[in-house]
């Protein structure tokens, strides 16, 4: 597993349906196969400042050199057969295991808050011309502010990638995470309370209990 800070101004079972604009990770597809067909990426972690953010790779080669290339536009740059999505700003480097797996662990900052482009390639001689690719992926992370009732600014909220989490922080500094509850459709902190968002024009969460029991208004 590779950890990097970076200074650039998956969806499982049962994730929540989307609330706000733009989902946290979008698939922009592409890829090129490679020996174990078209290798894949995977974005888990807090879209947050300070926390940190992995990005994988499955399915490439084994044991070989892999590229994540990251930028903060499209560029669409033909090489080794294939097309490199994001504009290669920057490159950062891992090593696959016996699997075809690889890690790169990013702190999340706020250079990164907004819209950037992720796309793994890997040495792979079962390749077309030597180099497999995955699919590309955007990854948003917004910083949501939240109003209360009396229009005052009350604080943020970021969401992870998988959508499954949300942290709230409010004017004091008081951080709350929240996890998705599928039984229930809506988001627990674990103490009994309950954090549920509506849609509509005017997205708004309700949490019941706990000190910041209340209605709030995201843009």
């Amino acid at each position: 597993m590779t950890f990097v800070a970076l200074g650039l101004v998956a969806l499982a079972t049962a994730v929540p349906a989307q609330f706000l604009p733009g989902y946290p990770v979008e698939n922009l597809g592409g890829g090129l196969a490679g020996t174990n067909g078209i290798p894949s990426m995977g974005v888990a972690g807090m879209l947050a400042p300070g926390d940190n953010v992995v990005f994988s790779l499955d399915n490439a080669a084994p044991n070989t050199i892999a590229t994540l290339v990251v930028g903060s536009s499209i560029a669409n740059v033909p090489i080794f057969g294939g097309i490199i999505i994001p504009n290669p700003e920057i490159l950062l480097t891992a090593t696959t295991d016996a699997t075809g797996h690889a890690e790169i662990i990013v702190p999340w900052t706020e250079g990164l808050m907004g819209t950037t482009f992720w796309q793994w390639g890997a040495v792979d001689s079962g390749a077309v011309q030597g180099w497999s690719m995955s699919n590309a992926v955007a990854v948003t992370g917004n910083t949501w502010k939240l109003t209360d009732t009396n229009g005052s600014n009350w604080g943020k909220l970021h969401q992870s990638a998988d959508q499954k989490d949300i942290t709230v922080t409010d004017t004091s500094g008081q951080i709350t995470s929240w996890a998705w509850d599928a039984p229930n459709n809506n988001y627990t902190d674990g103490q009994g309370n309950s954090l549920v968002v509506g849609g509509g024009q005017s997205v708004t969460i309700n949490i019941s209990g706990g000190t910041h029991a209340g209605a709030y208004s995201v843009h």
